[in-house]
């Protein structure tokens, strides 16, 4: 089996200006004047599950400024953005997109021996085995820790 490479995929947008109009996602003339939360919505593309949430962008920026996510993704998706004003109300969906990450498929990963610390020496010169259990004063590779407990 070959592993799976997530891939960062970076996605632009401008936040939304004005206030959709009441029931319909068609603008409106009343200005939206502050976006608390934006989010990705996805599934596989292809796939006849619904869209789940992919990503949550708490105080996302300014109305009418651009605003950018990151999500890692493998394979196929289909994406889109909303935006959800102080009082919770969510917009409507931006346009669906669909995006096709692929890329090289990663080597698997050699396990790495685990780095041991250097050796630590009470004030006697004595070697300990792990860490102090007590209070005082012990030297790692030339420099004195000093441990309270």
């Amino acid at each position: 089996m070959r592993p799976l490479l997530a891939i960062a995929v970076s996605l632009s947008f401008t936040l939304p200006a004005v206030q959709a109009a009441w029931e319909t996602c068609g603008p409106s003339t009343s200005p939206e004047r502050e976006i608390a939360l934006v989010s990705l919505y996805g599934r596989p593309d292809g796939s006849p599950e619904v869209f789940r949430r992919l990503l949550l962008v708490a105080d996302p920026g300014t109305p009418g400024q651009p605003c950018r996510l990151t999500a890692a993704l493998t394979g196929g998706w289909q994406l889109y953005v909303t935006a959800t004003d102080p009082a919770g109300n969510e917009s409507c969906p931006g346009n669906t997109l669909t995006v096709a990450v692929s890329g090289p498929v990663a080597a698997p990963l050699t396990p790495v021996a685990a780095v041991r610390p250097p050796p630590l020496y009470d004030v006697a010169g004595r070697h300990l085995a792990g860490e102090p259990r007590r209070s005082g004063i012990y030297f790692r590779a030339g420099r004195r820790l000093v441990f309270v407990r």
